[in-house]
Parts: C-alpha cells; sequence; structure tokens
C-alpha cells in the first residue's frame, strides 16, 4: 500500500472549497485545462453514491477514470473510490477544516493492491502522482480564492447518461490534436458514438 499525500491553507470560506473538491462539476471548473469532461453514470450529481467518469489530459492524450463516490459529509470530507485498474484501488480522501480564519484542504490518495507488478508499477509512477496531486491542489486554491477562469476555458463539458448538459469547446491544439487521434467507438452506456480514450493508465483523482 503506498500513500500520496498533500495540503493547502486557502484563503475561503470552508463551504466553498469543500463545493469546489465534493462536486464533479465544480471540480472541473478547478482546472478545466487538465479536466476536460464529466460524465455522470448515475442521475444524482452529488453525494455518497454518486458515479462518475472524469475525463483528464495527461501527456496530451485524454484518459479516462470512473469514480464513485463513497462518503460524504458536508463540510467536511468526502472519499471517493476507483473500480480496480490493473490490480490497484485508488481510493482518496478529502477533509476540510477551519485553521486559522482560513481552510485546511487535505489529501490523502491511497493505492491499494495484492499483486506485486501493480505495487512496483506504483513506485515507479508515484513522483508522477505527486506532482499531478499537487498541481489539482494548486488549481483548488487558485479557483475558491480568485475565482474561476474566464472565457473558452471556463466552460465545461458535461453529460447524465449520455445527454449533454453543456458543451465545452477545446480552443487548445494539444487538446483538439490528441481528440483527433482517438478513434470513434460506441460508448456501452448511452449507445453514442465517442472518441475513444487511453484508459491504461490510472488518473489521480485530486
Amino acid at each position: 500500500m503506498s500513500i500520496t499525500r498533500a495540503t493547502r491553507r486557502i484563503a475561503a470560506p470552508i463551504d466553498r472549497v469543500f463545493s469546489a473538491i465534493a462536486t464533479p462539476e465544480n471540480f472541473l471548473k478547478t482546472n478545466p485545462s487538465k479536466i476536460v469532461a464529466i460524465d455522470f453514470l448515475t442521475e444524482q450529481r452529488e453525494g455518497a453514491g454518486t458515479r462518475f467518469s472524469e475525463t483528464r489530459l495527461m501527456n496530451g492524450k485524454p484518459n479516462v477514470t470512473e469514480l464513485e463516490i463513497a462518503e460524504w459529509v458536508a463540510g467536511e470530507r468526502v472519499r471517493m473510490v476507483t473500480p480496480e485498474l490493473h490490480g490497484t484501488v485508488w481510493d482518496t480522501l478529502f477533509t476540510v477544516a477551519e485553521v486559522g480564519g482560513q481552510t485546511e484542504l487535505t489529501l490523502q490518495m491511497e493505492a491499494r493492491t495484492t499483486r506485486w507488478t501493480a505495487r512496483a508499477m506504483n513506485r515507479l509512477i508515484r513522483g508522477m502522482l505527486q506532482r499531478a496531486v499537487e498541481g489539482d491542489m494548486d488549481a483548488v486554491k487558485q479557483h475558491c480564492e480568485h475565482g474561476a477562469p474566464r472565457g473558452p476555458e471556463a466552460s465545461s463539458d458535461v453529460s447524465v447518461g449520455g445527454r449533454r448538459s453543456a458543451q465545452r469547446t477545446l480552443k487548445g491544439p494539444r487538446e483538439r490534436a490528441a481528440l483527433r487521434s482517438c478513434p470513434a467507438v460506441e460508448d456501452p452506456r448511452c449507445g453514442r458514438r465517442v472518441a475513444a480514450v487511453h484508459r491504461d493508465r490510472p488518473v489521480p483523482r485530486g
């Protein structure tokens, strides 16, 4: 088992910080240059039992991770868990607490596996995961203290059961090139034709 941790002090109310990390649509808004789409797999959009897939760019390529909100205590903590990915279950816990008039946000991401090959791979990517987590935490801090980005990058791409509720325009050349390189496949959840994306690597949620 390996654990990745990160903490930030944020000059924003605790409710604002909790909403930013606990609600998938709001988390997308904290880092729209990396997180490019959210697909809800349940009708509910927040709270324990919510399932969704998150698409983010990694090295210019879209990667999808499915997550379930396993625990939700408003204004205190939220825990999100992936299905087993190549022998590893990724369990991410966010907690918030008021400290000195600010909000302290802590992330703990636990990688659980019983396979030695998965343990070896997790050790190899540990530095990459730490950098990704730190980047996400910086993005949450920036968003909560200064607001969402302006312009096209602030738009979002969110769907429920395959029904698109908002359209995000991919303006960056890396994003457009990455999605053009993906062949179209049929999404078994909704029967629509979508771009195939890479699912070979875990995408840290945090």
